[in-house]
């Protein structure tokens, strides 16, 4: 997330698990200190805050719901102000943070559930299971409620028979007017037990279920 290079600098990160709805107090990523330019010896101490957003339960327990977050709504701050922070006084925001970085971390975490997957599952989600395939990000949603309250996107796609994950995201500059607000960038971040739930399950229920028999 920080866009930094292998030994550029050393980041000490913390997660705060908050309602980023709150507001008192309000719950922000912070970058806690800096670091001078080429000083390979100083770490950097962050802290990210997420929340963990689940389905609500089934009260027929039909086994429908899942058991992993439906999203990770991620706080972090822009790769501009980390990289500010690492004495590069003019890194440029549209250089810094216009890529779809949620969608970045979100490619991750998909990998990381086909790395886990139990081989059996595995064998089985290639042979029936339908992709889930990482898109582009959507917005920026530069006003706390718009990000909040808009969805990670799972969305079908026939052409391709595929679902399709986008993240909704919201990235500000470190000069952003409001000074509370400035230097962010906000994801919907697809949960890797959920990636690791939808390959070992719901990839299957196109295919595999009695309705799709």
């Amino acid at each position: 997330m920080a866009g930094f290079a292998a030994g550029q600098v050393q980041l000490n990160v913390s997660d705060e698990f908050h309602a980023v709805a709150d507001v008192h107090p309000v719950h922000l990523p912070r970058i806690h200190n800096a670091c001078a330019r080429d000083d390979h010896a100083c770490v950097l101490r962050v802290s990210t805050v997420t929340q963990a957003v689940y389905d609500t339960l089934d009260p027929m327990d039909t086994g429908l719901s899942h058991t992993s977050a439906s999203e990770l709504r991620t706080k972090m701050k822009a790769r501009q102000a980390y990289q500010q922070a690492d004495g590069v006084a003019h890194a440029a925001f549209n250089q810094t943070d216009q890529s779809s970085i949620c969608a970045t971390i979100n490619q991750r975490a998909l990998d990381y559930a086909v790395a886990h997957a139990a081989p059996a599952a595995l064998r089985r989600f290639r042979q029936w299971g339908e992709p889930l395939a990482v898109s582009d990000d959507l917005g920026p949603y530069n006003a706390g409620p718009l990000w909040i309250w808009d969805a990670l996107k799972y969305e079908h796609d026939p052409a391709r028979n595929v679902t399709v994950v986008r993240s909704p995201m919201m990235r500000t500059p470190t000069s952003y007017w409001l000074k509370a607000a400035a230097g962010m960038h906000y994801c919907k971040v697809l949960s890797p037990a959920r990636a690791l739930e939808w390959l070992t399950i719901d990839s299957l229920r196109l295919r595999r279920s009695i309705s799709g028999q």
